[in-house]
């Protein structure tokens, strides 16, 4: 079954999560509904990912890609609208979701904390993985928080590390920006970048 998470794709009346309900249950009882629910939505939105990487590259079914990115937006807002996401992972599940990324780290410590106060990273970064290496026929992954010196915000950067040559790999970046950066970037503002480097 469906989470109550996951709403109708493109519907303009979707309520947030109902937060009335979950405050009228006891404490563990809270809990155990939001970690379940958000257990269940997150599920619903990989499984989507895999299949917004498939269609999406193939350049094909473009409504229904459309209607994906709907989704994915309805319910992301309906989450931060709710201000229930961080609650609903502790510390140490988004740090073993960080452990099982297939991506090496710079300041790792620092990436886990920003992570933990930026949640809505999470589901990115793997469908990133998902994305690049349908452009990058050689590559690693690796994160780093750095400092703005500008304004003293961090930011996290995610790096490409190829050995591909500088044209291959910027027209290979241009392309991921096209297909999907730009539209991500949108959303999660001055949060995080991508970045090639050469090995």
């Amino acid at each position: 079954m469906m989470s109550r998470l996951c709403f109708q794709v493109g519907s303009p009346s979707t309520e947030a999560y109902d937060i009335k309900e979950v405050d009228s249950l006891p404490k563990q009882a809270q809990f155990e509904k939001i970690k379940t629910d958000t257990s269940l939505y997150l599920n619903h939105i990989q499984a989507l990912d895999r299949l917004y990487v498939d269609i999406k590259t193939a350049n094909v079914f473009p409504s229904l890609i459309s209607q994906q990115n709907k989704f994915v937006s309805l319910v992301s807002f309906n989450f931060k609208q709710s201000k229930l996401f961080s609650p609903m992972l502790d510390s140490q599940e988004i740090y073993r979701e960080i452990d099982s990324w297939n991506i090496s780290f710079r300041t790792k410590k620092l990436v886990n904390h920003f992570l933990l106060d930026h949640p809505e990273l999470m589901e990115i970064i793997p469908k990133a993985d998902l994305i690049i290496r349908n452009y990058f026929s050689d590559y690693s992954l690796l994160l780093e928080v750095q400092t703005d010196p500008e304004d003293d915000s961090l930011l996290l950067i995610l790096f490409i590390q190829t050995s591909l040559s500088a044209k291959e790999a910027y027209d290979a970046l241009d392309q991921i920006d096209n297909l999907w950066w730009t539209e991500i970037s949108e959303e999660i503002g001055d949060l995080m970048c991508l970045h090639v480097e050469f090995q």
